[in-house]
């Protein structure tokens, strides 16, 4: 044999395993695991700005989320098992900078597994880019309540909808005794203005008379005037609909003005928040009416939240956020998808969560939905409960039924 056909030969192998690469890539479907079996997950929270608060407890729980699923070995592909990775986008809440951490992580990061957002202003500016990638991105919501994200076929929710959470309110404010009411909105939360006239419904069907509807925008400080208002309307229960840091201050402010009627939001306040955002004799008369959080499921006796809240708080030296559960169980019905998909192929991927039964390490108390997690429309079904505040501590929690 000549040299040059010994060269020529040795090429035509390295050709040939180049292009078997090539095609073992494609097969993936452009799944972010590396050649160190690690699958890389993009987290598209707001850990800044006027969510922060909320956002912050969702990305630790995801960070808890991954941490545990490593530690118990990894999640198994097939007859491979792989390692999680997670990256941080932080959107600050808006819209722009959301969609630009989005574009980046996929197509300059090339992570094609993403968890969120938790905002529904950013929900709404990524729509298109998620309907452009819906045969190659698996996203499970983390927070943003904005109804049209899961009609994207490749979009599921770990949470409820915005108007479901404004309907187990109102179901909650009947079970109150309430005749009148008055809600107030954040105008620039977009879950909330687009639930408005579906809420506005579900108070006739109630019985409920909403005599005054009042808006208010993300960053306000002063609800004074707003305050006396409605006080003058007399509702016999006030709807806050807005992020919990201004849900806080309109409490507090109620309260210095002598006004101790009951309010209702749809936040679950971090306890960390009470004592310092509002004092606790303050936060009284006050019903937070949302699915259980670790708390609630800490209370109740559950082995498994109490692990949880442990691990949390040794881990980042806080108590959980009201949405922390949100943002580690997403993880693990992630997780759970890849195991009964077989593969990281993000499309086959997208196909396991449309199937996906309960999974390992499962703590949200889902209720069954015929079998899978993510019934009809791509949204899970949970129990509500509402937690009454009574001097800065929750003195009661009771289903809403």
């Amino acid at each position: 044999m000549t040299r040059t056909r010994a060269v020529s030969r040795a090429l035509r192998v390295a050709l040939a395993a180049m292009v078997a690469a090539t095609l073992a890539a494609c097969a993936q479907g452009g799944q972010s695991a590396g050649a160190d079996d690690t699958i890389k997950i993009g987290a598209l929270i707001a850990t800044t700005g006027p969510a922060g608060s909320i956002g912050v407890g969702i990305e630790n729980g995801i960070e808890l989320a991954v941490s545990d699923v490593n530690a118990a070995g990894g999640v198994k592909v097939g007859s491979t098992s792989y390692k999680l990775a997670v990256s941080h986008y932080d959107t600050a809440g808006d819209p722009a900078t959301g969609l630009t951490q989005l574009t980046r992580m996929v197509e300059n990061d090339d992570i094609h597994f993403l968890i969120g957002p938790d905002t529904s202003s950013v929900g709404n500016a990524i729509l298109p880019f998620l309907q452009q990638h819906q045969q190659d991105l698996p996203v499970i919501v983390a927070g943003a309540g904005l109804g049209p994200l899961t009609k994207v076929p490749s979009v599921f929710r770990m949470n409820p909808t915005i108007a479901e959470y404004n309907k187990q309110n109102i179901k909650f404010q009947v079970a109150l005794g309430a005749k009148r009411a008055t809600i107030v909105t954040d105008i620039k939360h977009a879950g909330e203005v687009e639930a408005t006239p579906q809420t506005v419904a579900d108070y006739q069907a109630s019985g409920i008379d909403l005599i005054s509807q009042e808006t208010m925008q993300t960053g306000q400080t002063d609800f004074t005037s707003m305050i006396g208002k409605i006080r003058a309307a007399n509702p016999d229960v006030v709807f806050l609909r807005m992020y919990a840091d201004e849900q806080l201050l309109f409490v507090k402010q109620a309260r210095q003005l002598g006004w101790n009627i009951p309010i209702t939001g749809v936040n679950a306040t971090p306890l960390d928040r009470v004592g310092v955002a509002i004092p606790a004799a303050a936060m009284t008369n006050v019903y937070e009416v949302s699915p259980p959080t670790w708390a609630n499921l800490e209370a109740d006796g559950s082995a498994a939240a109490k692990q949880a809240v442990t691990e949390y708080k040794g881990r980042f030296n806080a108590d959980p956020g009201g949405l922390t559960f949100v943002g580690y169980e997403a993880v693990k019905a992630l997780a759970g998808s890849l195991t009964q998909a077989g593969t990281v192929d993000p499309g086959k991927v997208i196909g396991a969560l449309q199937q996906l039964k309960p999974y390992a390490g499962q703590l949200y108390p889902l209720n069954a939905q015929g079998g899978v997690i993510f019934g009809p429309g791509h949204e899970i079904s949970v129990d509500f409960v509402a937690a009454k505040w009574e001097n800065g501590k929750i003195v009661d929690t009771e289903s809403v039924k």
